[in-house]
């Protein structure tokens, strides 16, 4: 059975863009320690998910870059949650537009492998209030933004976690990962 696994880049202030919306500051860290740990966890990964709004960035993205990550990525299919979607010109793409907890409890009784959730913020706020993620794996490189876009806002209650892994690459970058502590 798969897991949902959230793997996001968050600045040590929990911003994923700056003030701009920008993601460059992401990749002034990025080695081949971080794209290793990336495309490990691609390779354990049987779809992609992803919020209406990153999706537009990420599937125009990734098609223009086919190093290691962008080949796995272009690969794998991916599903889109969005109220307002219905039909999208990439490949290999599938909305969903309601019933997001069936959806994702049917995902993962029909997939071996992991599902990997990459954001943005709403769908990631959205699967955080539903108890839809199994693992949440954040990258944190050495960088304070002091504005942006926030991770974690909107929550409904606390989540309680428990760390599960955690390492530092050479560039500075801590990988945490943790699972909800569920009763």
């Amino acid at each position: 059975m798969g897991k949902v696994i959230l793997q996001i880049c968050t600045s040590l202030d929990g911003f994923i863009t700056d003030q701009k919306g920008e993601l460059d500051w992401i990749f002034k860290t990025s080695n081949e320690e971080t794209n290793k740990y990336v495309v490990d966890l691609l390779d354990s990964s049987q779809v992609i998910l992803l919020g209406r709004i990153m999706s537009r960035e990420f599937l125009d993205y990734w098609p223009t870059h086919p190093d290691e990550i962008g080949e796995r990525i272009n690969k794998l299919p991916k599903i889109i949650f969005s109220k307002t979607l219905s039909t999208v010109e990439w490949p290999n793409v599938t909305v969903v537009s309601e019933n997001i907890t069936e959806e994702i409890n049917r995902l993962k009784q029909t997939h071996e492998k992991n599902l990997i959730l990459y954001g943005g913020a709403n769908i990631v706020q959205t699967f955080v209030n539903l108890d839809l993620i199994d693992e949440y794996h954040l990258l944190i490189p050495p960088i304070i933004l002091g504005n942006g876009l926030p991770l974690f806002k909107g929550l409904k209650d606390h989540h309680n976690l428990k760390l599960i892994k955690s390492q530092t690459t050479s560039m500075g970058v801590v990988i945490l990962n943790y699972e909800p502590v569920r009763s």
